[in-house]
């Protein structure tokens, strides 16, 4: 397991800090957690520092976009929004998220390369086939990731080819022909690091841990709610998006006097 420091240096001890950060962006509950359909969101940044926090990453206040006239996709009454926290290059926490999105690729080449190889040779291995081989091969880069967090970055490999295969089988075929998953860059690649429920610790109140790291990010969201935290590399920033669930308030019947 890689070291991180402990605790992250990007957390004062008091979070009575100013600053806002992005929140309330729904998610396409049909589409997977992986598709998100932002379609609200609101940033404010310091003025006085090249990254988007300065030296602290402050409790969001969010946006509740749980109201009848949210504009979300709804499944079963309820529905999945995000709480968005960017981190500049300047930031403390930059380079240990930066190194766990760099973790994150190494593995998704690696299944890629499994994934592509049983592809050629004509003898399909599913997800479930190489993470099984993964484990019993002790392969390195499965082993440098928490074993909840490795298993979202080999299912988003899994992912990839069953939308290849789809768009395959299209009638008529698109034009032009839909190309077999490539592989990340060796060394500028990077791969969202996903995080379930079960790789988050909610010890501390206002934050939400990530297993096997120091790193804390803070959320203004009820802990229960929370579904999965996210780290989504981007060109000059890494983006945490915690996902959590609200349930939509079902409209009143219409009585004719109001």
């Amino acid at each position: 397991m890689p070291e991180f420091p402990n605790p992250c240096p990007c957390i004062p001890s008091s979070s009575a800090v100013g600053g806002r950060s992005v929140s309330g962006g729904p998610l396409n509950a049909f589409s997977g957690d992986w598709s998100p359909l932002r379609l609200l969101l609101s940033i404010s940044r310091p003025l006085k520092s090249s990254c988007l926090y300065g030296n602290y990453c402050q409790p969001a206040t969010g946006i509740d976009m749980s109201g009848p006239s949210a504009p979300a996709t709804v499944c079963d009454g309820k529905m999945r929004l995000v709480q968005i926290h960017q981190f500049g290059r300047g930031h403390d926490c930059h380079s240990a998220m930066d190194r766990l999105c760099f973790l994150s690729k190494n593995l998704y080449n690696a299944t890629l390369y499994g994934s592509r190889r049983s592809y050629f040779d004509r003898r399909r291995k599913g997800y479930r086939v190489l993470r099984k081989q993964f484990q019993d091969e002790n392969q390195p880069d499965y082993r440098a990731l928490p074993a909840k967090v490795a298993r979202q970055t080999m299912m988003l490999v899994d992912r990839n080819f069953r939308s290849f295969f789809a768009l395959n089988d299209m009638e008529p075929p698109p034009d032009p022909r839909p190309r077999i998953p490539g592989y990340l860059h060796r060394r500028k690649g990077r791969q969202a690091v996903i995080y379930t429920r079960q790789a988050i610790s909610f010890r501390e109140k206002g934050f939400v841990g990530l297993s096997g790291t120091g790193i804390r990010i803070p959320a203004s969201i009820d802990p229960e709610r929370i579904n999965q935290v996210r780290l989504v590399p981007w060109v000059d920033h890494i983006q945490a998006e915690i996902v959590y669930t609200v349930t939509r308030p079902r409209p009143m019947a219409d009585n004719s006097e109001y």
